[in-house]
């Protein structure tokens, strides 16, 4: 749980990722330790994900005593609705 009564909070928005990873252990190692570390699932993210996100809170609990707060998006996730609707995801061209 974060400290409220701070005068700045310390959030980090965590994707999941290998930047996102580093900067979290980047940040830490320089003495700057997060109030909030949140990642959003859209549900449109890979087990694997998931998963990795569960170790790297973990991690985060041994190391300063703070965990991943997850969000979760109410309603279908990417896959789901691109199934509904006959729809491939794609970038634009």
């Amino acid at each position: 749980m974060f400290d409220s009564t701070a005068k700045s909070l310390k959030v980090v928005s965590y994707g999941g990722g290998v930047n996102s990873t580093a900067m979290t252990i980047h940040l830490i190692r320089q003495g700057i330790i997060p109030d909030l570390v949140l990642f959003t699932d859209t549900g449109a993210e890979m087990p694997q994900t998931l998963d990795y996100i569960k170790y790297f809170s973990n991690y985060l609990m041994k190391v300063v005593s703070r965990e991943i707060d997850i969000t979760q998006k109410e309603g279908d996730g990417l896959y789901d609705f691109c199934y509904r609707k006959h729809l491939v995801p794609m970038r634009e061209l």
